[in-house]
């Protein structure tokens, strides 16, 4: 091959890697087939092939240009061993390729080759042992990791690793023994450290245990599953009342995290109700003797409110207020009884009854305010914040509760300065910096809006370099994107401040056809829906097979009563993903919507066909059969949708029974008795 050749194809591949390493597959992949087509015989073009393939698989499922990638990718691997079979790398690659695929009997072969090439090669015994950890084999991913710690053993992921399979295992004295590897490696470990302290409690070393826990919290005081931990030790202990009060404070920072939301069964919410019910009982008992003990009518009715059991908790505080009527906190507490029942105006008069006795209770103030804005009484809830704060004014949370109801009104000026006054206070609070971050978008200040987002999103300290690198991005539309587009896919579903930050990267550059395809899909979330197609029109313009927005303009188009129009976005969303159960499942109704309804039916079908176990399509046959008023059909697969998604614990997000007994097209069935079973009957999660 000439030397002109030779540098062509290097120049090709250089280029197909910067593509690679950007996230640019397509790009990436088109180089290396170009590259392929001078010099076929190249085994590293032919890897490369292979990982960007590996890259385009995991990028979008849905798209049938992608479906090849999956079965094209080891064949990429295999082509580069023909050429070069004593490659390590290309046999490890392939190796991972058919890990991911959950092949791993033959990944294991491949990492096998790979180890005959070079034996002492320690990151591929690791990636072995995961192939046997997921074939159950855990005694020979031990001695895969007994392998690689013989060539690095210094490693301390891999002893880790090996501590976790032991664990795993029962084996806990040998687990323990192996996160002590780790820690004699970097004493830092907080992972080692909270497993083998889970090793030593089921080992009953429980005051070891603590101590293991303890270093943890130093460090990581928010850490809630390590407090539930050492609670978990204090119960070995039988020191009830310590490990009440590890749980407690778990629950207190879980229950603070931005966006948590918690999957039953909760085991922490479990083990402080048992403890709590052991204290409620002491309780009962001592009142049984001195009926007039206000005191422990009110440990009662506090013990009462943190079960939740608020009609029971108010009982109590009523006996105490029988014996001891002008005790503030009793009626403060009793106010938040019934703000917790759902009862703000009952609330509101037992707070009012709070300030009577004790004018300058700072929690009734701040209770307050929280009740009023739960009656949109923003102004007023405003001003009992103010009152709050003259007595508590380093109250963090009194701060941002201030901050959240002026930006209900609106004034994201002084919602702005109350989320500076909780930095003040706690300059890591992350959930007000990102808040502040939202104020400053609201109020056009970007530059300090990004510094804030930079702050909220990381766990490092933040230089005044990367402050400013961040600021210099801003010259770019695409980071105005990036920054919207977070957003909206971190949990928090900021869509007007991103929306913001999308004009002003189509402020930069006007045919940015991924920038008019998100504002659509956030003015859709909005309920915008004229400007949304008009967003979606501008984005096909400039790409007419952008991503998604044949298929959301089906969406938007069915919102505005626009059926003949959806059916013809959805039909050009499956000329480019025609493997998409959703949008069959959706022509399926609009073809319905159109009277329609054997063509509906196929639509559906042809999504079961890709998906056999697809809900949504199952209930949207039901539903179409109810609307034909053939009752057999219609309650086989509402039963079947139903029965699939309680089979795949989805029962709790998809609750067919709900949906179906509030859904008009089943208006002609509702009379049938099996319907009304159906709909009525008690979800069954099945765990």
């Amino acid at each position: 091959m000439e030397q002109s050749t030779i540098n062509a194809v290097e120049s090709i591949f250089e280029k197909g890697l910067s593509c690679l390493d950007a996230g640019n597959y397509k790009a990436a992949l088109e180089c290396f087939d170009e590259a392929l087509q001078i010099h076929p015989h190249d085994h590293q073009l032919w890897r490369a092939r292979g990982d960007v393939l590996y890259a385009l698989e995991r990028y979008d499922e849905g798209d049938d240009s992608y479906i090849k990638a999956d079965e094209e990718e080891i064949a990429s691997f295999d082509r580069g061993l023909e050429f070069q079979p004593y490659d390590r790398g290309l046999w490890e690659a392939r190796g991972n390729a058919l890990h991911n695929k959950k092949r791993y009997e033959e990944a294991l072969i491949s990492y096998d080759r790979a180890l005959a090439i070079k034996f002492d090669d320690s990151e591929t015994w690791v990636k072995r042992s995961h192939s046997l950890m997921e074939l159950d084999m855990y005694p020979d991913a031990i001695a895969s990791l007994d392998k690689a710690l013989e060539f690095q053993p210094q490693n301390p992921d891999t002893w880790r690793e090996k501590g976790n399979i032991l664990a795993h295992q029962g084996r806990f004295e040998e687990a323990v023994n192996s996160y002590n590897k780790v820690l004699a490696l970097q004493s830092d470990d907080y992972s080692a450290l909270v497993e083998k302290g889970r090793c030593l409690v089921n080992l009953e070393r429980y005051k070891e245990a603590i101590d293991s826990f303890d270093r943890v919290l130093a460090a990581e005081p928010d850490w809630w599953a390590t407090w539930e931990e050492r609670g978990i030790a204090y119960e070995g202990l039988e020191l009830d009342e310590e490990a009440l009060k590890c749980y407690e404070t778990a629950l207190q920072i879980r229950d603070s995290e931005s966006g948590y939301t918690w999957i039953s069964p909760d085991t922490l919410w479990e083990r402080l109700e048992t403890l709590r019910l052991n204290r409620l009982t002491h309780y009962d008992t001592l009142i049984a003797n001195n009926p007039n003990d206000w005191e422990t009518w009110l440990l009662r009715g506090e013990e009462l409110s943190a079960l939740k059991q608020y009609s029971e908790a108010i009982e109590s505080f009523d006996q105490v207020l029988s014996i001891k009527s002008d005790f503030h906190n009793i009626w403060f507490q009793r106010g938040c009884a019934f703000l917790n029942l759902g009862d703000d105006r009952e609330a509101i008069a037992n707070y009012d009854r709070a300030l009577e006795y004790y004018q300058e209770s700072p929690m009734a103030w701040y209770y307050r305010a929280i009740t009023l804005s739960n009656l949109e009484q923003y102004q007023e809830a405003l001003i009992n914040c103010d009152k709050a704060l003259k007595y508590i004014p380093q109250a963090s949370e009194v701060w941002e509760t201030k901050g959240n109801i002026a930006w209900k009104l609106g004034d994201f000026e002084e919602a702005e300065q109350s989320y500076a006054q909780v930095l003040a206070i706690q300059p890591n609070a992350y959930r007000a910096l990102f808040k502040r971050s939202m104020a400053f978008i609201q109020l056009q200040r970007f530059e300090e809006a990004l510094v804030c987002h930079l702050h909220s999103n990381s766990l490092d300290t933040v230089s005044p370099e990367d402050e400013q690198d961040c600021i210099d991005s801003l010259q770019y539309a695409q980071s105005w994107y990036v920054w919207a587009e977070e957003l909206i896919h971190n949990g928090t579903e900021n869509y007007q401040e991103a929306n913001i930050l999308l004009d002003k990267a189509l402020e930069m550059t006007p045919e940015m056809e991924e920038a008019w395809n998100l504002k659509a899909y956030i003015l859709l979330q909005l309920g915008i829906y004229d400007e949304s197609l008009a967003a979606y029109d501008q984005a096909l313009e400039f790409n007419p097979r952008s991503e998604h927005a044949w298929f959301n303009r089906g969406l938007v188009l069915e919102q505005l009563n626009l059926y003949e129009e959806a059916l013809s976005s959805y039909n050009k969303d499956l000329e480019i993903h025609s493997k998409n159960p959703q949008t069959w499942t959706n022509r399926g109704r609009v073809l319905q919507n159109l009277g329609w309804g054997d063509e509906a039916i196929n639509s559906c079908d042809r999504a079961l066909e890709i998906e056999p176990e697809y809900d949504p399509a199952v209930y949207e046959k039901a539903s179409i059969y109810a609307i034909q008023g053939n009752i057999e059909l219609a309650l086989e697969n509402l039963e079947k949708a139903i029965q699939i998604v309680e089979e795949q614990n989805l029962a709790e997000t998809v609750n067919y029974r709900f949906l179906a007994y509030n859904d008009p097209n089943f208006d002609n069935i509702r009379h049938d008795s099996h319907f009304h079973n159906l709909t009525t009957t008690q979800l069954t999660v099945i765990n």
